[in-house]
């Protein structure tokens, strides 16, 4: 049985993570008022707004499993490993860049 690779996980997941935020990928939506999930969006104005975040995250954490089980953590270089946390934090700049609206 093949191990997942955490290293690849963290670069797919974050990387795909900006991706999928800036395109609006959802996997799926959540209406709280409803307490449901539905893949596409809902026209009934009574179900309020939708969460994106939940199927966000899916989206990305799909893409994340199916590169740590494909990719192998030895493939990585040996003197890149020790950068391997930039990926996170550039995600996190990324987010707040889209995100910057709501801070202005």
């Amino acid at each position: 049985m093949r191990c997942l690779s955490p290293a690849w996980f963290t670069v797919a997941f974050s990387l795909s993570y900006i991706v999928v935020f800036a395109l609006d990928l959802a996997l799926f939506l959540y209406y709280p008022l409803r307490r449901e999930f539905h893949l596409s969006s809902l026209s009934e104005p009574s179900a309020g707004p939708a969460m994106h975040w939940y199927g966000l995250l899916a989206s990305a954490t799909c893409i994340g499993l199916l590169a740590s089980l494909l990719l192998r953590d030895h493939w990585i270089p040996a003197r890149l490993t020790q950068w391997l946390w930039l990926t996170p934090v550039s995600t996190m700049l990324a987010s707040l860049y889209l995100l910057r609206h709501f801070f202005v």
